[in-house]
Protein backbone atom coordinates (compact mmCIF):
# COMPACT_ATOMS: atom_id res chain seq x y z
CA UNK A 1 0.00 0.00 0.00
CA UNK A 2 2.84 2.42 0.87
CA UNK A 3 4.56 1.66 -2.42
CA UNK A 4 1.34 2.29 -4.35
CA UNK A 5 0.87 5.66 -2.59
CA UNK A 6 4.48 6.63 -3.29
CA UNK A 7 4.07 5.84 -7.00
CA UNK A 8 0.76 7.72 -7.13
CA UNK A 9 2.29 10.75 -5.40
CA UNK A 10 5.27 10.74 -7.79
CA UNK A 11 3.00 10.58 -10.87
CA UNK A 12 0.82 13.39 -9.51
CA UNK A 13 3.89 15.55 -8.93
CA UNK A 14 5.21 14.91 -12.45
CA UNK A 15 1.85 15.77 -14.03
CA UNK A 16 1.50 18.96 -11.97
CA UNK A 17 4.98 20.12 -12.98
CA UNK A 18 4.24 19.61 -16.67
CA UNK A 19 0.77 21.21 -16.59
CA UNK A 20 1.85 24.88 -16.32
CA UNK A 21 4.22 24.55 -19.29
CA UNK A 22 1.54 22.85 -21.39
CA UNK A 23 -1.07 25.42 -20.29
CA UNK A 24 1.26 28.26 -21.33
CA UNK A 25 1.91 26.73 -24.74
CA UNK A 26 -1.79 25.97 -25.28
CA UNK A 27 -2.95 29.42 -24.18
CA UNK A 28 -0.54 31.09 -26.61
CA UNK A 29 -2.04 29.10 -29.51
CA UNK A 30 -5.74 29.49 -28.57
CA UNK A 31 -5.88 33.20 -27.87
CA UNK A 32 -7.63 35.32 -30.48
CA UNK A 33 -7.60 38.48 -28.31
CA UNK A 34 -4.48 40.52 -27.77
CA UNK A 35 -3.22 39.41 -24.38
CA UNK A 36 -0.06 39.74 -22.36
CA UNK A 37 1.07 36.65 -20.49
CA UNK A 38 2.35 36.80 -16.95
CA UNK A 39 5.11 34.48 -15.81
CA UNK A 40 6.19 33.65 -12.28
CA UNK A 41 9.86 33.20 -11.44
CA UNK A 42 10.56 29.68 -10.10
CA UNK A 43 14.03 30.17 -8.56
CA UNK A 44 15.83 32.75 -6.43
CA UNK A 45 18.50 34.89 -8.06
CA UNK A 46 17.36 34.51 -11.68
CA UNK A 47 19.53 36.85 -13.75
CA UNK A 48 17.93 39.34 -16.10
CA UNK A 49 20.19 39.98 -19.08
CA UNK A 50 20.37 42.78 -21.65
CA UNK A 51 20.54 40.17 -24.42
CA UNK A 52 20.08 36.40 -24.57
CA UNK A 53 23.77 35.64 -25.10
CA UNK A 54 24.75 34.75 -21.51
CA UNK A 55 27.97 36.79 -21.45
CA UNK A 56 31.36 36.49 -23.12
CA UNK A 57 33.99 34.12 -21.73
CA UNK A 58 31.70 33.24 -18.79
CA UNK A 59 31.56 36.87 -17.61
CA UNK A 60 28.25 38.45 -16.67
CA UNK A 61 28.71 41.93 -18.13
CA UNK A 62 25.22 41.79 -19.68
CA UNK A 63 23.37 41.17 -16.37
CA UNK A 64 20.86 43.91 -15.46
CA UNK A 65 19.95 42.42 -12.11
CA UNK A 66 18.25 39.41 -10.56
CA UNK A 67 14.73 38.34 -9.62
CA UNK A 68 13.45 36.55 -6.52
CA UNK A 69 11.38 33.40 -6.56
CA UNK A 70 7.68 34.24 -6.92
CA UNK A 71 8.24 37.54 -8.76
CA UNK A 72 5.71 38.09 -11.56
CA UNK A 73 6.83 39.48 -14.94
CA UNK A 74 5.21 40.20 -18.29
CA UNK A 75 6.15 37.84 -21.14
CA UNK A 76 7.11 39.71 -24.34
CA UNK A 77 8.42 36.92 -26.55
CA UNK A 78 10.94 34.12 -26.98
CA UNK A 79 14.46 34.18 -28.38
CA UNK A 80 16.08 30.74 -28.47
CA UNK A 81 16.27 29.42 -24.90
CA UNK A 82 15.30 32.78 -23.37
CA UNK A 83 12.08 34.63 -22.59
CA UNK A 84 12.01 38.38 -23.20
CA UNK A 85 10.34 39.86 -20.13
CA UNK A 86 9.32 43.16 -18.58
CA UNK A 87 9.00 43.76 -14.85
CA UNK A 88 6.10 45.73 -13.40
CA UNK A 89 8.54 48.64 -12.99
CA UNK A 90 9.44 48.74 -16.67
CA UNK A 91 12.96 47.30 -17.19
CA UNK A 92 13.07 44.80 -20.02
CA UNK A 93 15.49 41.95 -20.44
CA UNK A 94 15.94 38.22 -20.98
CA UNK A 95 15.73 35.26 -18.61
CA UNK A 96 16.41 31.59 -19.26
CA UNK A 97 13.15 29.72 -20.03
CA UNK A 98 13.74 27.06 -17.40
CA UNK A 99 13.45 29.58 -14.55
CA UNK A 100 9.88 30.78 -15.18
CA UNK A 101 6.44 29.29 -15.64
CA UNK A 102 3.02 30.43 -16.85
CA UNK A 103 1.00 32.31 -14.22
CA UNK A 104 -1.84 33.96 -16.15
CA UNK A 105 -2.81 36.44 -18.84
CA UNK A 106 -4.39 39.88 -19.05
CA UNK A 107 -5.89 41.82 -21.94
CA UNK A 108 -3.33 44.11 -23.54
CA UNK A 109 -5.74 47.06 -23.46
CA UNK A 110 -6.08 46.78 -19.65
CA UNK A 111 -2.39 47.52 -18.94
CA UNK A 112 -1.60 51.09 -17.93
CA UNK A 113 1.43 52.95 -16.65
CA UNK A 114 1.50 55.27 -13.63
CA UNK A 115 2.17 58.90 -14.55
CA UNK A 116 4.30 59.97 -11.59
CA UNK A 117 4.27 58.54 -8.08
CA UNK A 118 0.68 57.43 -7.49
CA UNK A 119 -1.04 56.65 -4.20
CA UNK A 120 -3.19 53.51 -4.20
CA UNK A 121 -6.17 53.50 -1.82
CA UNK A 122 -8.33 50.75 -0.33
CA UNK A 123 -11.50 52.42 -1.66
CA UNK A 124 -12.25 55.15 -4.20
CA UNK A 125 -11.48 58.08 -1.91
CA UNK A 126 -8.38 59.92 -0.79
CA UNK A 127 -9.80 59.64 2.75
CA UNK A 128 -9.60 55.84 2.73
CA UNK A 129 -6.57 53.85 3.92
CA UNK A 130 -3.57 54.03 1.59
CA UNK A 131 -2.50 50.60 0.32
CA UNK A 132 0.84 51.68 -1.18
CA UNK A 133 2.49 54.26 -3.40
CA UNK A 134 3.11 53.14 -6.96
CA UNK A 135 6.26 54.26 -8.74
CA UNK A 136 6.41 56.54 -11.75
CA UNK A 137 6.26 54.26 -14.79
CA UNK A 138 5.01 51.22 -12.83
CA UNK A 139 2.60 49.02 -14.79
CA UNK A 140 -0.84 48.14 -13.41
CA UNK A 141 -3.81 46.17 -14.73
CA UNK A 142 -7.06 48.15 -14.76
CA UNK A 143 -10.10 46.02 -13.89
CA UNK A 144 -12.79 48.70 -13.59
CA UNK A 145 -13.30 52.45 -13.89
CA UNK A 146 -15.90 54.37 -11.93
CA UNK A 147 -15.93 58.12 -12.38
CA UNK A 148 -12.48 59.50 -11.60
CA UNK A 149 -11.22 56.23 -10.04
CA UNK A 150 -9.78 53.01 -11.45
CA UNK A 151 -9.67 49.70 -9.60
CA UNK A 152 -6.23 48.23 -10.36
CA UNK A 153 -3.97 45.30 -9.53
CA UNK A 154 -0.19 45.20 -9.69
CA UNK A 155 1.29 41.94 -10.93
CA UNK A 156 2.96 41.61 -7.53
CA UNK A 157 -0.49 41.30 -5.94
CA UNK A 158 -1.43 44.73 -4.59
CA UNK A 159 -5.05 45.78 -5.24
CA UNK A 160 -6.74 49.13 -4.83
CA UNK A 161 -8.00 52.37 -6.34
CA UNK A 162 -6.00 55.07 -8.08
CA UNK A 163 -7.09 58.31 -9.76
CA UNK A 164 -7.69 57.78 -13.48
CA UNK A 165 -5.77 61.00 -14.11
CA UNK A 166 -2.59 59.28 -12.86
CA UNK A 167 -2.76 56.50 -15.50
CA UNK A 168 -1.62 56.51 -19.12
CA UNK A 169 -1.24 53.92 -21.87
CA UNK A 170 2.38 52.69 -22.13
Amino acid sequence: MKRFLAILLTLTLLVSLAAPVDAFAASKKKSSKKVVYILTIDNDGVRVRTDPSGGKDGKDENVLGSLKKGTKVFYLGTTGAYYRICSEYGPRGYIYKGYASYYGAVALNSIYECDGATKMYKSASTRSKRVTTLRDGQYVVVYAVSGKWAYVHTISGKKGYVPVSKLQKP
